[in-house]
C-alpha cells in the first residue's frame, strides 16, 4: 500500500474524530445552556407567581444556579427542569 493511501486514511480518520468531538461539545451541558435555562425558569416563575409550588420552584432555581456556578452543569440543568415542572411550565 502506498503512502498516499495511509495519508488519506489518516486525514479521514482525523476528520471523523474532530466532527465527533464537535458534535459532543454542542450537546454537552455548559455555562451557556445553564444561562439559557435559568432565563426560562425566571420567565416561568414570573408568569406563575400564584403556583402552589412557587417557593419550591424558586428554591430549585437557586440550587440549579449554585450547581452551574460550580461547574456541575448537568446537575444545575436538572434542578432548573425541576423548577419548571413545579410551576407547570415544563411543556408536558
Amino acid at each position: 500500500m502506498s503512502v498516499k493511501f495511509f495519508a488519506a486514511a489518516f486525514i479521514v480518520a482525523s476528520s471523523l474524530v474532530s466532527a465527533s468531538a464537535f458534535a459532543y461539545a454542542e450537546d454537552a451541558p455548559s455555562v451557556s445552556s445553564c444561562l439559557k435555562m435559568e432565563k426560562q425558569v425566571k420567565a416561568a416563575l414570573d408568569a406563575h407567581q400564584q403556583a402552589g409550588n412557587y417557593d419550591n420552584a424558586k428554591s430549585e432555581m437557586r440550587t440549579g444556579r449554585e450547581y452551574c456556578n460550580t461547574g456541575l452543569f448537568q446537575a444545575g440543568l436538572q434542578h432548573f427542569a425541576s423548577a419548571l415542572k413545579l410551576v407547570g411550565a415544563d411543556g408536558g
